[in-house]
Parts: structure tokens; sequence; C-alpha cells
């Protein structure tokens, strides 16, 4: 039997219901279903006038149905982290909701029946938006404004939805590497942008035969490069996740033979590089970032290289790992479980292993106990055991201590 705070008062009015109305913070209920699956069951006034969403709109939803695949995985990530551990998980996300970015002091509180087991998850979330303004001791870029340049192209079929601006991805990727004034990042910002989606499997193609070369930053979803083998295989150089500029040596060299290709539905960002020059050339802290990104893409290209000699178990692990610790940094994966969207192709075709091998290797990595997966899903089950056996050290990725914190 599920404990309710809400519902169960035992006779008379409930405290715990008045409480829940009437405060300033954001609050809300959600059932825990098999899965775990996270249902919303009651939201209060100030959550519904923060997300500009009524009662009756949340009410019997899910966090991944209203928030979106990369906010709601999130948000669900805390959620299943309580039913892990039976005790509260808190974080600080930033929202951009109707009137603008806000930070929130978030907390996920079991609820739990008799046996002790989670079936209820109380949440609550206060804006410290200006406290940490005054933290910081000054005003900082709002994370809820686009790209000013920004001209978004006519869309294909099958692409993915529109969701909230994803720069501030962008932007946190930038500050892993070297530190930027929020004037820094307001002049990247406005970086003239060809905005693009594209289907699964598609090649995102950049203006052919028109004169200038263009960088390519990742908005959403999961792209790769890649070449074709002497034996028509496919080897892929390098991943890219949302929040990667790419191809800033191509802006030089030219791209070769290597394409890009969309590994999942994605919307991306063609930058010109007469812009991206321009920048360069006027702003000596955007000019060494940028030229950072370029160097850590070429130390990845490296390190895969010298994992490419090592038994296939290891080679599935180091990748895995890597793919976590860069979705990590920039606030995509905040708990031990996160989305895979890579088929076992894909993974074979970035480690140097047929689909068979990447299997047999994720199934001895499963049965070793260091993950569990579940449909595009893993949970790492032991970090420490998963790096150790990819002989995993992120020092490569050269992303500064701050951003860690």
């Amino acid at each position: 039997m599920q404990i309710n705070p809400l519902t169960d008062a035992g006779g008379g009015e409930n405290p715990y219901r008045v409480l829940f109305e009437s405060t300033i913070d954001c609050a809300f209920h959600l059932r825990v279903e098999e899965g775990p699956r996270f249902v919303y069951a009651a939201v209060n006034q100030a959550a519904q006038t923060a997300t500009g969403l009524s009662s009756d709109a949340l009410v019997g939803r899910t966090p991944l149905e209203m928030l979106g695949p990369e906010k709601g995985r999130m948000m669900t990530d805390g959620l299943e982290s309580v039913v892990q551990t039976g005790e509260t998980y808190r974080y600080e996300p930033t929202w951009n909701l109707p009137g603008g970015a806000v930070t929130y002091d978030a907390a996920y509180i079991p609820l739990k029946n008799k046996a002790g087991r989670v079936t209820g998850i109380f949440g609550v979330a206060r804006d410290i938006t200006e406290l940490r303004r005054l933290q910081a001791g000054h005003q900082p870029v709002d994370a809820g404004t686009e790209f000013s340049g920004a001209v978004e192209e006519p869309q294909a079929s099958g692409l993915v939805q529109r969701g909230a601006s994803n720069h501030v991805l962008f932007t946190r990727q930038l500050r892993s590497l070297s530190e930027l004034s929020d004037d820094d990042v307001k002049a990247i910002h406005g970086l003239p942008l060809r905005l693009r989606t594209f289907a699964k499997g598609a090649e995102l193609v950049v203006q052919k035969n028109s004169g200038f070369r263009e960088a390519c930053l990742v908005l959403e979803g999961m792209a790769c490069r890649s070449t074709s083998l002497q034996e028509g295989r496919r080897q892929i150089v390098s991943l890219h996740l949302p929040g990667d500029l790419t191809g800033l040596d191509t802006l030089y060299v030219g791209a070769g033979k290597y394409v890009l290709e969309a590994l999942t539905p994605v919307r991306v960002a063609f930058i010109p590089a007469s812009a991206i020059r321009t920048l360069m050339e006027s702003n000596a802290r955007v000019r060494d970032v940028l030229m950072r990104v370029s160097a850590v893409e070429k130390s990845i290209s490296r390190q895969w290289t010298a994992v490419a000699g090592v038994e296939g178990p290891a080679r599935v692990a180091h990748l895995l790992c890597e793919c976590i610790y860069r979705l990590r940094v920039r606030g995509l994966a905040v708990s031990t479980r996160f989305d895979l969207p890579l088929t076992q192709s894909d993974i074979g075709d970035a480690v140097g292993l047929s689909a068979v091998h990447v299997n047999r290797s994720m199934k001895a990595l499963e049965r070793s106990g260091v993950i569990t997966r579940k449909a595009r899903s893993l949970l790492i089950n032991d970090w420490d055991r998963l790096q150790k056996l990819g002989n995993f050290d992120p020092a490569y990725l050269h992303v500064r201590a701050a951003a860690l914190v």
C-alpha cells in the first residue's frame, strides 16, 4: 500500500496538502509504476504557473512526454536514482520556461510503502536564479535566448522535433575547455547559422559549390564522421554529441574523403568559415577555445587509434566510458543511466569490430556485472570497474577541472 502524504490525512484538513498548494516553490507528486515509469499524480499551482501548463495537462503524463528526450531523460535519471537508492536526490537544473531561463534547487524525495519500497516521489524545486547570479557577481548570458544569427531552412520529412534552445550545451562544452566571459559567449551566439534537420542515416551536407566551407554544430541527436574502407565497410572516425562543433579543420584543408552522417535524427547548425575566421581574428579567447575544440577532436582520434589494439570488450568499454564522460560534462547524463542510441553496428564501426563481436563484448560486460542493458538504455553498475576494463583515462579529453564540479 502506498503512503501518500497529500491524501492520507487521518481525518480533518491535511497539513501537507495545505503546504503543497500554498508554497511558492514548484512541487509535484509522481507515482512510480513498473519499469520504473514515473507519472505525474499532482502538481501545485506554482509549478503550473512556471511551466504554463495546467494540472490537467500534466497529471497522468510522464516527464519524458512533457519535457522531451533530453530534459525528460535528465529528470528521469534523478528519479531512477531515488528508486535505486531509496534516498533523496538533489541537483540544480536550468529550465527554459515561458518566463525565461530559471535555475532551480531541486529535490526528489522518496515516498515508501510499509515494505520500504519506493512507490511515489515528492518533488520540490526552489527558484535560485537570482541567488546564483549574485554569487557569480555578474549577470550571465540568458540561457533561454537563441543564437541571434540563426536562419531556419525548410525541413525535410522524418526529422527531429524542434525542442528548447540547445546552444546552452555548446556554451557548456566550450567552457569545459577554456574560460570565456559573457561577452565572448554573446559574440559566439551572434555567429550566422544555417539551421537544418536530417533524418537518421542522412549525410549532413554543406552547401555544395557554394564557394566557401562551413563548420557544423550538433544541436540535437548524434552524428559521426566516417569513411569507406576498400572492402566497402564503414569506419567511424569520430562521434559528435549535442554541443559538439566539428569540421573546424575543414575550413582550411577541406573534408577529404570523410563524410558527416546522422546516427539518429539530428538538428544541426552550419556556420560559414568566413564568419568564424572573422571572430577568431577579433577575439583571442574565442580563437583559443575554438583551436582547443579542434585539438581535442584530433586527440580523441589518436586515442581511438591506440585503443584499436586491445581486445573487444576493452574497446567497447572504452567507448562507453568516453560517451558517458562527454555527456556528463554537458549535463546530459546526471546519474548511472543514460540513453545509448548507437546500434551494435555503429559501435562496431567505431571500434573496429563486427556487430557479432560487439554483441559478445556487451554480453561479457553484462555477465561481469559492470553494465545492464534495457532496450536503448544503459545502466552503469560499476563506473570504476568499467573505466578499468576500458583502461579509460579522460585526460585526452582535456576537460577543465572546474567543469566537473
